[in-house]
């Protein structure tokens, strides 16, 4: 009871928020990034440089390695997309239908199976503001996603948000993610790889692989369901993708 009483004041409070911002466009009054100079406002490993009118996402640690995303493979993103953000093709920065969604499923689950932010959502959060959990924090996260879907494809944002996510134990990044846990390239992650890191970044103290193994697993089952689910692979994919070390 208790836990299904927190997530409905959490659509309560997305509701509220929307709206907030709603009419802070509306208005002219929203947390607007300067993109002529779009210094991130909390990661310190993290650098933005304008390159003609593109931004470039970069890291001040020579050890984390940028990857573009034809180099990073579907199942990975496909993996990321299923348990993240599966309308991040179809929503516009803020995915109300998401939220209710993610609620229902963990109401139904009793437990966090879904995150309620979107793809965007995260980026914006990751690179500009922290994880305060406040009200105009909040707001700011849902303008910024704005933001960012206006001034850049899908596709980047996508590049942008595996490049600078945090995968535990100091991993920053789909790459050192990739060469820590697996001792790989990017490229070379298989589907059941890819599905373990895509569902590690929710709570990475929890499902880091190094940490604890049987937890790790059972979230990597969820996100191969979560494929199966979507069409994104067969049930015998998902089945043979199950990690056994």
């Amino acid at each position: 009871m208790r836990f299904i009483r927190k997530l409905v004041y959490l659509i309560i409070a997305m509701v509220i928020i929307i709206a907030l911002v709603s009419y802070s466009f509306s208005s002219g009054v929203f947390f607007a990034i300067d993109w002529d100079n779009p210094e991130p406002l909390y990661l310190e490993n993290i650098k933005i440089e304008k390159v003609g009118d593109s931004l470039v996402l970069g890291y001040t640690e020579r050890n984390i390695k940028y990857v573009e995303l034809h180099d990073i493979p579907q199942d990975l993103i496909n993996a990321f997309i299923a348990i993240e953000d599966n309308r991040f093709f179809q929503h516009r920065g803020v995915d109300v239908k998401g939220v209710i969604r993610a609620i229902a499923v963990n109401i139904y689950f009793k437990e966090l199976a879904q995150g309620g932010s979107t793809i965007t959502q995260q980026l914006a959060r990751n690179l500009f503001l922290g994880h305060d959990q406040t009200l105009e924090r909040k707001i700011a996260e849902v303008s910024i996603a704005k933001q960012l879907e206006q001034r850049f494809s899908k596709e980047k944002i996508l590049e942008m948000y595996l490049n600078q996510i945090y995968f535990g134990n100091g991993n920053w990044g789909i790459s050192q993610a990739a060469k820590n846990y697996f001792y790989k390239n990017v490229e070379d992650l298989t589907l059941g790889e890819s599905a373990l890191l895509a569902g590690l970044v929710q709570a990475p103290s929890i499902y880091a692989p190094n940490k604890n193994w049987t937890s790790a697993i059972n979230r990597q089952k969820i996100v191969l369901n979560r494929m199966v689910e979507l069409e994104f692979i067969t049930e015998k994919e998902a089945e043979e993708a199950i990690l056994n070390y």
